[in-house]
């Protein structure tokens, strides 16, 4: 018997059986499917690793894209909501985390450290990470000043001075992008030369709110006492200190694909799919961060997971 977490309230639920559909993550992309294939009345288990739902979702102070919603609501209380309505539209809730997986039959088999979870058809949200600097100052001022996404908080920098770090793609895109609400960006980037497209360098350069900073190490985030922020680089041989009011990182993204490597197409790392969230397995759709695609925001993330619970009930009804 698993000990099944639903909210506040508790129930044994026996592994024996057979699930109708397994969702990995209970991000916003997995509790979204979790509450569209409740609504379908498919017997759903949602397996999150973390002791709370709503994954990124729950560490962020405040969201203001989110339809719906006139003013801030903190991600965390968000979370909540999904996950109530999750469980009050049938979905049990596990605390736990895959090792391994066996998509092979008919019956998806899911190896836990408590056992084995056999269901019909399974939905892969397990997320994705940034990738960390891992310097000082960073983990404890995350979405206190610290981002790695221009979309969501560009906005809380409006007429402010940031610095940037990264030297791909995604860091000089989204620089353009926070260029709409900052009045001063520091670009940091360790090497010499950035590694992005050739045409994303020229029009980055011709901005002139921009300075470049190359062959410059971050050191530490220190937004300390007296609500004075600035970081220690290390530039042209020697520390030196910028003060500003935010930074944003954009040094690569991490997707929690790890169990999925020997049995899913991957690019990047990132589980592919096509537009109905299906993988390269019969009854195995992704959908959320893990996903390989060019955006990703909670309203994707709800939109992929729905698709998916879609596709899942579609597949499951044909195969009856």
């Amino acid at each position: 018997m698993f000990n099944f977490s639903l909210g506040s309230n508790r129930s044994d639920v026996d592994i024996s059986q057979i699930f109708d559909v397994v969702i990995m993550g209970a991000g916003p992309s997995g509790l979204t499917a979790a509450i569209y294939a409740g609504r379908y009345r498919l017997k759903t288990l949602l397996i999150e690793k973390k002791l709370v739902c709503g994954g990124q979702l729950a560490t962020i102070a405040h969201v203001e894209n989110y339809p719906g919603f006139d003013t801030t609501v903190s991600g965390s209380h968000l979370a909540q909501e999904m996950e109530k309505q999750a469980i009050k539209n049938g979905a049990w809730i596990l605390q736990g985390h895959i090792e391994s997986v066996n998509f092979t039959g008919q019956i998806k088999e899911l190896n836990t450290p408590k056992g084995v979870i056999k269901t019909r058809a399974v939905i892969i949200s397990t997320g994705a990470q940034p990738r960390m600097l891992n310097i000082p100052g960073e983990q404890q001022h995350i979405g206190k000043g610290v981002s790695y996404c221009a979309t969501c908080d560009g906005h809380l920098f409006i007429d402010k001075t940031i610095a940037v770090i990264g030297g791909g793609n995604t860091a000089l895109e989204e620089t353009i992008t926070l260029t709409k609400y900052a009045k001063k960006i520091f670009l940091i980037h360790r090497r010499n030369e950035f590694r992005a497209d050739k045409i994303i360098q020229e029009k980055i350069r011709m901005i002139p709110e921009i300075e470049f900073m190359l062959n410059t190490t971050v050191k530490e985030i220190d937004f300390g006492k007296d609500n004075e922020r600035k970081i220690l680089v290390h530039t042209k041989g020697q520390d030196k200190t910028i003060h500003l009011d935010g930074v944003f990182i954009f040094v690569g993204i991490i997707p929690n694909s790890k169990p999925f490597l020997d049995a899913l197409n991957l690019k990047e790392g990132f589980i592919t799919s096509d537009e109905d969230m299906k993988t390269c397995i019969e009854g195995v759709f992704v959908s959320g961060d893990v996903r390989y695609k060019s955006l990703r925001q909670i309203t994707t993330a709800v939109g992929e997971g729905a698709t998916a619970a879609f596709s899942a009930n579609k597949y499951l009804t044909e195969k009856r």
